[in-house]
């Protein structure tokens, strides 16, 4: 089959990586409200032994009514913040006029899933930042999503997956986590898999438990979403983790 000729072919070389060495949790909010909120978002996560900052500063969504994040005052917040701290910053860039707006500042770039075929954004992300990470769309196939990580590959950069959920019938979640998927992709594409454990499922309750589940498939990290106040999110709300629910995931990892 079409998916043994790929795992029979492994690379020749260790491929570059986007992650740090063992299991790599990024976390913080859906998005960057304001200096404040990434201030205590750095605080915690230097607590915690958390070295990467995630926060949406474009943001994609579903709705044209529903906010769309604060732009560049926003990436300047964050990268204040993750300077302040010694974090790395992690954003999404939404399409091509994001990118010469974040070039040279932000430390990992990734591609969201209603972008995870978007050729063109593909290949210009993956010539302008050195690390990116893919988010599988909630439509793909393993083998689109690691096709589509070819295209990031292409621009020279070193490139991770990111599991975020598929659609399913189910609808008790947001989404549904393809764990089997991403192991797959994983041993696939040689590549680093992490999943989101947010996104994928949509409730708090279940962040610590699919994160532990990541690491025991031995996947390469996840990601969450934390806020200092979750009921006080302008994005995602719901799935938002407390501080206290974070530091119980990341302990748990360890």
């Amino acid at each position: 089959s079409k998916a043994e000729q790929v795992r029979a072919a492994p690379p020749a070389e260790p491929l570059p990586r986007v992650l740090h060495p063992g299991f790599t949790v990024v976390a913080g909010p859906c998005s960057a409200e304001d200096p404040r909120q990434l201030d205590e978002v750095g605080a915690e996560l230097v607590r915690l032994g958390v070295r990467c900052m995630r926060a949406g500063v474009w943001k994609p969504r579903t709705s044209h009514g529903g906010f769309q994040g604060h732009g560049p005052p926003a990436l300047a917040w964050m990268r204040g913040a993750c300077d302040r701290y010694g974090l790395e910053l992690w954003t999404e860039i939404r399409d091509l006029a994001n990118i010469p707006e974040a070039e040279g500042r932000v430390d990992v770039a990734w591609i969201g899933a209603r972008n995870g075929q978007c050729f063109e954004l593909l290949r210009a992300v993956g010539r302008s930042f050195p690390r990116v990470v893919l988010k599988r769309g909630a439509g793909m196939t393993v083998e689109e999503w690691i096709a589509a990580a070819g295209y990031v590959q292409a621009g020279g950069a070193a490139v991770a997956l990111c599991e975020r959920g598929i659609r399913g019938f189910d609808r008790s979640f947001r989404n549904t986590l393809d764990l089997a998927g991403a192991a797959w992709a994983r041993r696939l594409s040689g590549l680093e898999v992490l999943v989101d454990v947010s996104h994928s499922t949509g409730l708090p309750a279940l962040a610590a438990p699919m994160a532990a589940a990541a690491q025991a498939a031995g996947l390469d990290g996840v990601m969450a979403e934390a806020h200092p106040r979750p009921r006080e999110s302008v994005t995602d709300a719901d799935q938002a983790l407390s501080f206290a629910e974070l530091g119980a995931m990341v302990r748990g990892l360890r």
